[in-house]
């Protein structure tokens, strides 16, 4: 917590509140700073609010739940991918077609030359768009040539890198499979078509993805945590930690940046 508990209020969580339709709902809650002092009836709230407190009413749909807990995620992924290209498929998004996938990048060119000299999208989904396919490099070829860009399927499992991309790897017609990857070829050739399956985009272009700053790694963490916390996650996973991600949680604890618990399982 980023405050400590206010010494003139003990913390004190009032009556059970259980999933039971039989069982009272908590009716109002008592906050002080950042902690939550009282929960039960709405009476009582009252009587217990200090002049320094905020009563929160919960009345007609809202309900209060215990925070969620993240069973399968990967925070160090929605750092690393807080400052690229939302490539999101409709309706959560506005991407419904590979078209509108270039779009969406090149409108992040005219804006100016990529951070680091790379331009990552995330989060598109093949299933999602009208070609119901995923983009080549050829498809981001047409957007640029000039800079590597690579993007990264909604899953995290897959990747699509244009020719620049590639060849900053070093992703060629002679580079093998790796184990448990698959690296998609143009037909009838050797030469890579841009898709990158698996440990073929996590092993052979992964690591060569810019990293933010220190300064705007903290940053970027920070909002990824309000992302999970507006969802009513207070316990979030990183379930594929690499050293760079380590490294940044480790920092960000140090300093007292961590407001939702985090369970790393470190790569």
């Amino acid at each position: 917590m980023a405050e400590s508990s206010p010494d003139e209020e003990a913390v004190y969580i009032g009556d059970i509140i259980t999933m039971d339709a039989a069982a009272p709902a908590a009716e109002a809650l008592v906050t002080h700073g950042a902690w939550i002092t009282f929960v039960g009836g709405r009476d009582a709230a009252l009587t217990r609010a200090s002049p320094h407190a905020t009563i929160v009413e919960l009345t007609g749909e809202q309900a209060l739940l215990p925070g969620f807990i993240d069973g399968h995620g990967h925070i160090g992924l929605v750092v690393l991918f807080e400052r690229s290209v939302d490539l999101t498929p409709k309706p959560v998004g506005s991407i419904s077609s590979i078209g509108d996938l270039q779009a969406a990048l090149g409108a992040a060119i005219s804006e100016g030359p990529p951070e680091n000299s790379w331009l990552i999208g995330s989060n598109y989904d093949d299933a999602l768009m009208n070609e119901h396919r995923h983009p080549t490099r050829d498809d981001l070829d047409a957007v640029t040539t000039e800079c590597p860009v690579t993007v990264v399927h909604a899953s995290g499992h897959l990747a699509v890198c244009n020719s620049a991309a590639l060849a900053t790897c070093g992703i060629s017609a002679s580079t093998p499979n790796p184990e448990g990857g698959v690296i998609r070829r143009r037909p009838e050739s050797d030469e890579p078509n841009g898709v990158l399956e698996e440990h073929a985009w996590m092993e052979l272009a992964a690591p060569f993805l810019p990293r933010p700053i220190p300064r705007e790694g903290i940053a970027d963490l920070g909002a990824a945590q309000e992302k999970y916390a507006a969802q009513g996650f207070t316990t979030v996973q990183e379930g594929f930690t690499d050293s760079a991600a380590m490294q940044l949680l480790a920092t960000a604890n140090e300093m007292g940046k961590l407001f939702v618990d985090v369970v790393a399982y470190p790569s």
